[in-house]
């Protein structure tokens, strides 16, 4: 069974006469996916996460939470890496841990945000109760130049092959027909939270190597996007065509993972960091894993594998709480 969790007054006074409809939305979606909707007028993150300890003891398995951080909000946790330019880590981790360890989760969880827009949060909605699976299988990766090697190794996880490398390739090089009706997004780029794109690089040249434009006629129905990009799920203050990963959602994608803050990885492997977290959870995804199940099993593997050394370091602590998920997590390729 599944909770959906949100703030019903903060959803009224935000999209006030579409409320009604998206509150509609709700209940149709409980009734589809067996699901229950938890209001809670909490504005807090440790009094909202007593909601998912209270939805857990009624037999709750899994948790979707409605909604940007201004209706359900992220935590707000310390940065374990001082001095990279992130004074706090926006994460759902705790959420999904269900004890004082928020390193590492304990649940299915997922997010779906509204995007600053009552027909963006319903169609989105709308998208995953009429979702009909489909055979493709077509997958389509990105890496900065710099990162070939590394990104080569994230992407065999998918069994993909041929990356695109940027530079070459730039953002108003990208054709529609490599990026339509694909399965598998990954992307291996730089991110900045103050733009809406993310660019590859070769030494001192960092060009635009992709933006939510590229996917303005995009089929990407049933799509499962996994982005190295620094600030790839930023979400806070955007709307639709200021955010990527809103973006795949607007086009239909039912499942986002990337990074609130600066993400960490190497440039060639063995994987640490984001590329570890990628590869795993792919791998997760591959053996049919739902997709909250699957970054849930990612983190805690991740770490298993990190603390061989004896300790997690601090952009593996990084790594493990700025990933997020977007889409529904019970749903599966």
């Amino acid at each position: 069974m599944k909770a959906i969790i949100t703030n019903k007054e903060i959803l009224q006074e935000k999209f006030k006469d579409n409320f009604l409809e998206i509150e509609n939305k709700l209940k149709e979606y409980c009734k589809v996916f067996n699901g229950k909707l938890f209001y809670t007028n909490k504005t807090k993150p440790d009094e909202i996460r007593n909601v998912f300890d209270k939805a857990e003891k009624e037999g709750i398995n899994s948790f979707v939470i409605v909604g940007g951080d201004d209706v359900i909000p992220f935590f707000k946790l310390k940065n374990p890496v001082s001095g990279d330019g992130d004074e706090i880590v926006y994460s759902d981790n705790p959420y999904a841990s269900k004890d004082n360890d928020y390193f590492i989760p304990e649940r299915s969880l997922g997010r779906i945000p509204d995007g600053n827009n009552a027909e963006f949060l319903i169609n989105v909605l709308d998208n995953f109760i009429g979702i009909k699976k489909d055979k493709r299988k077509g997958k389509f990766g990105c890496t900065a130049f710099e990162w070939i090697k590394a990104s080569k190794e994230v992407y065999k996880a998918v069994n993909g092959r041929t990356l695109k490398i940027s530079p070459p390739i730039k953002s108003n090089t990208i054709e529609t027909k490599w990026l339509n009706k694909k399965k598998f997004f990954y992307f291996n780029l730089h991110g900045s939270e103050e733009t809406k794109y993310w660019y590859g690089q070769k030494g001192e040249n960092y060009p635009v190597a992709f933006s939510p434009e590229n996917l303005n006629d995009v089929n990407c129905s049933n799509a499962v996007i996994f982005s190295e990009a620094c600030y790839g799920a930023n979400i806070i203050n955007k709307c639709l065509n200021e955010a990527i990963s809103l973006k795949f959602l607007e086009r239909k994608a039912i499942c986002v993972v990337a990074s609130t803050k600066i993400a960490y990885g190497p440039s060639e492997p063995p994987s640490t960091d984001a590329d570890l977290l990628g590869k795993l959870f792919f791998e997760e995804i591959i053996n049919k894993e739902s997709f909250g199940i699957a970054l849930m099993k990612a983190k805690q593997n991740f770490v298993v594998e990190s603390s061989k050394k004896g300790y997690l370091d601090i952009t593996e602590k990084k790594t493990v709480i700025e990933f997020v998920l977007y889409g529904d997590p019970d749903l599966t390729i």
